[in-house]
């Protein structure tokens, strides 16, 4: 896998634990929002009597799923950034600002006061860095999240 490719997984990690954990929050919702029958009301006598049972199975089972997912996503995730730590001062921050911070390199440039060339050389040379660990690790970065 290709240095920046690798590192562009972290926004959409970000993004599908923010989709897990209202996933869960709307399973949760449903479960609580299901009500048992009350009295003795017959307008229909071939529904499931046991609702509220059910939906909170279905909650709990889709939680533990999702909770899993998410602990798997964070843990790629501090995969990655044990990656850019690795770098030398000036690329890690570079690389570190742009794809876990979500800045861009005009952003980085004016936090350094430095110039805009100066953030495109050093993501440049961060990316080769990067690379070179990829390739010289046993990471499993051939997949993607």
């Amino acid at each position: 896998m290709k240095a920046k490719a690798y590192l562009q997984q972290v926004s959409k990690i970000e993004s599908l634990i923010k989709n897990k954990m209202l996933e869960a929050q709307k399973w949760k919702d449903c479960a609580v929002a299901t009500t048992a029958p009350i009295g003795e009301i017959h307008v229909q006598t071939s529904g499931n009597k046991q609702r509220v049972s059910d939906a909170v199975v279905n909650y709990i089972d889709i939680e533990a799923d999702i909770k899993a997912d998410i602990r798997r996503l964070i843990n790629k995730r501090q995969e990655i950034i044990h990656v850019l730590e690795q770098l030398k001062t000036a690329e890690y921050d570079v690389l570190y600002k742009l794809y876990v911070q979500g800045m861009t390199l005009q952003e980085i440039a004016d936090y350094a006061d430095r110039s805009y060339r100066w953030a495109v050389n050093i993501h440049y040379k961060g990316l080769i860095s990067v690379q070179n660990i990829l390739d010289n690790s046993k990471l499993k970065t051939e997949r993607m999240i």
